[in-house]
């Protein structure tokens, strides 16, 4: 963003969903005691959400105890060529970022 001011979201066409696990579907009450349980030992709160267009699905944790609230989202880059290739391709994403995006790696 050039102006460094944020984009007007009411403008924006986008749909947001949550995103349900398999336990969430067939058994919500014990996905909620799991959560409940999780919540309590971990102080987070973990899920996701799809946004139309995007590469995936956004993973969201909210830290209560660091009092952050950290996102990710798993791109993976082409299965052919070479290493070089694949973090050149995976810069060429990138050349619209915020200042702010971090990128962080792991190897197959």
């Amino acid at each position: 963003m050039p102006s460094g001011r944020a984009p007007d979201v009411a403008a924006m066409r986008f749909q947001v969903a949550p995103v349900a696990g398999k336990l969430a579907k067939t058994d919500p009450n014990r996905h909620l005691q799991w959560e409940v349980a999780r919540l309590a030992k971990d102080h987070a709160l973990v899920g996701a959400i799809t946004v139309t267009d995007t590469v995936a699905p956004l993973d969201i944790k909210v830290d209560l105890r660091a009092s952050q609230i950290p996102c990710s989202v798993d791109v993976y880059s082409p299965r052919k060529g070479q290493p070089l290739t694949c973090v050149n391709w995976l810069l060429r994403q990138l050349k619209n970022a915020p200042d702010g995006v971090r990128v962080a790696t792991r190897g197959k």
